[in-house]
């Protein structure tokens, strides 16, 4: 993998995707990100099983690949040349090289086969107003189990059905 991308873009991105990386997780591999270069663009996935979250950047790809690396790492090490105009990124074994102007970082990685799956969302994309969503969201959630113990029971069901969204939830 091999892209140049700003280091606003690649910041916003790891800013968008933190909540989904945990601090501490059973499964090590969570606290990492997964960097994929391809089409023009970089996208960016973090996940700590219940969630993941993915965000894009607008990059110029010189080698399409993946990469996965250690999120806080490559957090801190963007943070560290935030001012900077450009970054290029270039995988390096299992980790990343992170070239500016002022010098390289690198961040240690893990392979991309370690990375836990993310669920694929297949179906046609839905838009939705905000505040209509947050009114549905606030009439559902509260019916919605609060005990971990049965984590399927914790969760809102979305359905789109017949050109409206549906929300469910159930606490046993």
């Amino acid at each position: 993998m091999q892209a140049t991308i700003t280091a606003r873009a690649l910041s916003a991105a790891l800013a968008t995707v933190k909540p989904a990386l945990p601090r501490k997780h059973v499964l090590p591999a969570c606290q990492y990100v997964r960097l994929a270069a391809d089409g023009g663009q970089v996208a960016v996935t973090s996940t700590n099983l219940d969630m993941a979250i993915t965000a894009t950047a607008r990059a110029d790809v010189g080698e399409p690949g993946i990469v996965v690396v250690e999120g806080r790492a490559l957090t801190n090490a963007v943070g560290a040349v935030k001012g900077t105009p450009a970054l290029t990124l270039t995988s390096n074994g299992d980790g990343i090289r992170i070239a500016h102007p002022g010098g390289t970082l690198a961040v240690d990685g893990i392979p991309a086969d370690k990375y836990p799956p993310t669920l694929a969302l297949d179906g046609e994309p839905v838009s939705l107003d905000g505040q209509a969503l947050r009114r549905a969201i606030e009439r559902t959630a509260f019916t919605a189990a609060t005990d971990d113990s049965r984590p399927v029971l914790a969760c809102l069901l979305f359905e789109n059905r017949d050109g409206a969204v549906r929300l469910a939830a159930a606490d046993g």
